[in-house]
């Protein structure tokens, strides 16, 4: 793939050398990288937040800026518009049920998007939904419904509230446990954490200005006290237990804006940061990082990093996407 700004990726889990980056379009790789086909017919460029279903690697979900969803059955070569104005997706484990927030309510899916059934809203505003490995769900309302955090372990039937504060500012979620107890919802600048599957929460530690693109806080898929956090003052954050305290891991990198972290997950100790100057690798659980820029063809900045199963590591950058050779010792 060559030119064009490349802004989101993703990688099948079920078939690594399924790759699909969208920035400049939507373009796909069947074999890891190598080559490239163009599967943007008829969703336009831009920005396009990517999801692959959780089971069945064929089906891709596209979300553009405007809210508009579409859905390919056919490994990107034809569209289907699916839902043109909500906002979010979220899967069940086995992605037999689609969720996502319209305003005052929730919509259901159990047909991949061909039809959709609405739920009760628990608020006013939602901003989206998110989904635990057990399946509650999960709905947060903007400032203006002082981000009551709604849960419902019914499939949205029925709703408890928790009423702590909880971060407003374009907020996310990261599950930290297979059990999904361990909750942390991170904001633009604020990161609140739960022990008990969101009945009530506490406030991290604050560290500043989270990074302007993806997922912000990265954790450790073998210890939910083990965070990453990507910042565009203080670089890479890391916390030990789980958010109470932050220490800076920026040996060898300075004082770079940086945009994603990811862990590799056969080898938790190799972490990749991808940079406003480049992309990093650290051997040592990010206490200090080395560029591993070379290939790059004179990228300046690394948008996002992502790492499969296989440990293969691809980075977005706007030249286009990268697969890094030999990295892991």
């Amino acid at each position: 793939m060559n030119g064009g700004s490349t802004t989101a990726i993703t990688v099948s889990r079920a078939n690594p050398q399924l790759i699909w980056v969208g920035g400049s379009g939507l373009y796909q790789s069947l074999d890891g990288g190598v080559s490239w086909a163009e599967r943007s017919s008829g969703i336009g460029a831009g920005h396009l937040e990517l999801r692959l279903h959780p089971t069945d690697s064929s089906i891709l979900f596209v979300e553009r800026p405007d809210g508009q969803l579409y859905r390919s059955s056919d490994e990107g070569r034809a569209w289907t518009l699916i839902e043109d104005s909500g906002s979010g997706l979220a899967f069940d484990a086995g992605g037999g049920a689609l969720y996502r927030a319209r305003g005052n309510s929730i919509l259901v899916s159990r047909d991949n998007g061909d039809s959709w059934s609405q739920l009760d809203a628990p608020a006013d505003n939602l901003w989206g939904v998110g989904l635990s490995p057990t399946g509650v769900l999960y709905a947060l309302g903007d400032c203006r419904d002082n981000s009551l955090l709604h849960i419902s372990s019914d499939g949205g039937r029925t709703w408890t509230q928790s009423s702590s504060y909880l971060p407003c500012d374009r907020p996310r979620f990261a599950f930290g446990d297979r059990q999904g107890k361990r909750i942390y919802i991170t904001g633009d600048v604020e990161i609140s954490r739960s022990d008990n599957s969101g009945a009530t929460w506490s406030k991290c530690e604050p560290v500043g200005t989270h990074a302007r693109y993806g997922p912000r806080l990265t954790v450790d898929p073998y210890n939910p006290d083990r965070l990453f956090l990507a910042t565009r003052v203080t670089g890479v954050l890391l916390s030990r237990d789980g958010c109470q305290s932050w220490q800076q891991g920026n040996t060898g990198l300075g004082s770079l804006f940086v945009n994603s972290v990811a862990i590799d997950p056969n080898h938790p100790d190799t972490v990749y940061a991808g940079t406003d100057g480049g992309a990093y690798v650290s051997f040592d659980g990010g206490a200090t990082w080395g560029p591993i820029n070379d290939g790059l063809l004179g990228a300046l900045v690394v948008y996002s990093i992502v790492i499969d199963p296989q440990s293969n590591v691809y980075a977005a950058t706007p030249y286009g996407v990268f697969k890094l050779q030999g990295a892991v010792p």
